[in-house]
């Protein structure tokens, strides 16, 4: 890792200055899927509340998250259930 760098991204028509050790490419990249999601979110209720619609997208990045972990976690338990069947087949 470099360090900390300092980027600016643009969210939903605003620039926001932030310090982070991430990989300059995957901020990026994420900063352009919540500005879509808030655009989406926008565009389909035609909400004018832009912290309603910052808190709606907040809710459906840890549902995303949330379903990520579940998936990674049934993943490893049939992974770990495959290397056992494979020891005793050894």
């Amino acid at each position: 890792m470099d360090g900390p760098k300092k980027l600016t991204i643009t969210i939903f028509g605003k620039n926001y200055s932030i310090v982070t050790d991430e990989n300059e490419a995957v901020v990026y990249n994420a900063a352009q899927i919540v500005d879509q999601m808030m655009q989406t979110i926008v565009n389909g209720a035609e909400l004018k509340d832009y912290t309603k619609v910052a808190v709606l997208v907040a809710l459906q990045c840890a549902v995303d998250g949330i379903k990520q972990k579940e998936s990674a976690s049934r993943y490893k338990i049939k992974t770990g259930e495959l290397a056992e069947k494979l020891e005793k087949a050894l």
